[in-house]
């Protein structure tokens, strides 16, 4: 979502029945027969609150606040912030990828790739990485 100018996105929306295998997901997958979501060890219908353990395990690094409302996750995003290929050399800087790929260890993700991953300029034009998309993280399980 954006501003009233158009200018500055502020928050992001994440409806939870249009989850993959979810009642009402956009790509038609089918629906989950036993509960278990896209990845093994998660539930279809708890993205949203693996997002809000995700931020609270890494606050600030998961991005600003998050809220469950009933049928949604709503995620403010104070700073503006793009979509990036980690491909690009001029973002990668290494303490940044270190940062969330021990992020992802410790959260035991299951879904990081470049287009969960948000960049952002603070300060004096410093890039930042702020890593999105907790939905396969912490699962209930894991298969070897």
């Amino acid at each position: 979502m954006q501003d009233s100018s158009g200018l500055k996105h502020i928050s992001v929306f994440k409806p939870i029945d249009e989850e993959p295998m979810a009642v009402n997901n956009p790509h038609g997958l089918p629906l989950s027969m036993d509960g278990e979501g896209l990845k093994k060890g998660t539930r279809v219908g708890e993205g949203a609150l693996r997002e809000v353990a995700a931020y609270i395990l890494d606050h600030p690094r998961s991005g600003p606040h998050h809220f469950v409302t009933r049928r949604a996750l709503l995620g403010f995003h104070l700073q503006s912030w793009s979509s990036a290929c980690m491909g690009d050399s001029t973002i990668q800087k290494v303490d940044e990828v270190h940062k969330i790929t021990v992020l992802d260890i410790r959260l035991a993700n299951a879904d990081r790739h470049a287009g969960n991953i948000l960049v952002s300029k603070e300060g004096e034009g410093q890039l930042v990485l702020i890593p999105i998309d907790h939905g396969y993280c912490l699962p209930e399980n894991v298969s070897s």
